[in-house]
């Protein structure tokens, strides 16, 4: 009896991550002989001063109090560009953190720019981060005017891949290579195809270095994970005489979820609508492909399209072996599990729940779930119908058993299986106070 069978209710916190987008965009670009300042607006109506190279932005400031965020990027443009016509080396500009707050950014011995922890916060980071990623921006975008260079100037290596950046043009003699960040990777070079190897090993970011003389090249290194991993091939099993098409979306649907590894924070993103069959015969199958793509902030979005294949699987119909009740209380007053019963293998059972949400001012979220136990999957079917939520005890009743009975009677269902030691969520109810929740619902471990 290694799956068990819950009712409980829960204050159900929900967590919504959202695909955000960065202050600094960090990508490959032709760059311009001069750096332009420019003026800008917020997706949020605030100006902002933006200094850009070519198409790629180096930086930008939103206007903070009365501050004059053009001004400040255009006096950044005109240090630059009076040290570079003396001789200045990308590799000369650095970031450098203040002991009171804020951070500079200098190049031989004058300051460049002053980051302050107001924008620091506006960009969500904090100012000597801010500080050294707008340095190493800079760096970048100068050493394009030199035909000493790599490429790409940016690149996001998947954790644990390889990737290879070009040594372009002429150097004076020997040049040593470095990560800004050491344990971001491992480094190798082919000197046959001038090309750095960066073999990744930690998330986050760092700059690529090379430096011949007094010429410097920078790359910008980012190692991110994949948001989540998702299958190439799935395959859901529906039963029913025949499945319709409701069913046979549901069963594809709830199987993707089912299959899919999602990291922290991540989401998960999948169609509206999908093409399947207006019926599936009983023995017979189908197939299909689903896209299907788990993203989050600082992620790597992870996309495929899964192949799905459905079977309607012929079972037996087959009278339940015992009877589980859940409605003690009818009315619950606080969280907590409501109903905890052992299935028996190859027996059938039916449950049938019936709840109102007692518990003043609260939303609360009901729930029923299949535990495994095992230490192997187990293979579950699963049928039946709910009613609510609603106020009228009566009309929640009769919808469930209405529902339960047409599912009966075409023999219509799912098989899920359940891996090892973990668990399957059959329902997920919000219930506001006062509303009421019923259903019939039917299990054979097969």
């Amino acid at each position: 009896m290694g799956v068990i069978v819950q009712t409980f209710t829960s204050r159900l916190i929900q967590v919504a991550a959202t695909a955000g987008i960065l202050t600094l965009l960090l990508g490959l670009a032709v760059f311009a002989a001069v750096l332009e300042a420019k003026e800008g607006v917020t997706p949020d109506s605030v100006a902002t001063g933006e200094l850009w190279s070519g198409d790629f932005l180096v930086m930008r400031l939103r206007r903070i109090g009365n501050s004059d965020p053009l001004s400040e990027v255009t006096q950044v443009k005109e240090r630059l560009e009076g040290l570079f016509e003396m001789g200045l080396a990308p590799w000369e500009i650095k970031a450098r953190k203040l002991k009171k707050g804020g951070a500079l950014i200098v190049a031989r011995g004058r300051v460049i720019l002053t980051v302050t922890d107001a924008q620091a916060r506006e960009n969500d980071t904090l100012p000597g981060k801010l500080a050294f990623l707008w340095a190493s921006n800079l760096r970048q975008a100068l050493s394009e005017f030199s035909s000493f260079r790599l490429f790409p100037s940016s690149k996001t290596i998947p954790l644990g891949e390889r990737f290879g950046f070009q040594l372009k043009g002429d150097f004076p003699g020997p040049f040593t290579i470095t990560l800004s960040d050491p344990s971001i990777g491992e480094l190798s070079f082919d000197e046959k195809t001038r090309t750095i190897v960066v073999e990744s090993k930690k998330q986050g970011w760092s700059s690529l270095n090379v430096r011949s003389g007094d010429l410097n090249a920078v790359a910008n290194v980012w190692v991110k994970q994949y948001a989540g991993v998702l299958p190439r091939s799935v395959l859901a099993e529906v039963t029913g005489n025949p499945a319709d098409s409701e069913l046979i979306k549901e069963a594809v649907m709830a199987r993707l979820r089912q299959s899919l590894s999602v990291r922290p924070m991540a989401y998960v993103q999948l169609p509206d609508e999908i093409w399947v069959p207006a019926s599936l015969p009983r023995g017979t199958s189908t197939a299909l492909r689903v896209p299907v793509r788990i993203a989050g902030k600082d992620y790597l979005p992870a996309e495929e399209k899964v192949l799905v294949t459905v079977k309607n699987v012929i079972l037996p119909r087959e009278d339940t072996g015992y009877l589980m009740v859940s409605n003690r209380p009818e009315t619950f007053l606080r969280s907590g599990v409501l109903l905890h019963e052992p299935i028996r293998d190859g027996v059938p059972v039916r449950l049938m729940f019936h709840h109102k949400n007692g518990v003043p001012g609260v939303d609360e979220y009901f729930q029923v779930k299949l535990v495994n136990r095992f230490a192997a999957p187990s293979k579950v079917f699963m049928t039946g119908g709910v009613g609510g939520p609603s106020r009228d005890e009566m009309q929640v009743g009769h919808l469930a058993a209405g529902r339960y009975l047409d599912v009966l009677m075409a023999d219509k269902g799912k098989i899920v299986t359940i891996p090892a030691r973990s668990e399957y969520l059959v329902t997920l109810e919000k219930l506001a106070p006062d509303r009421v929740i019923s259903g019939i619902l039917q299990f054979k471990v097969i």
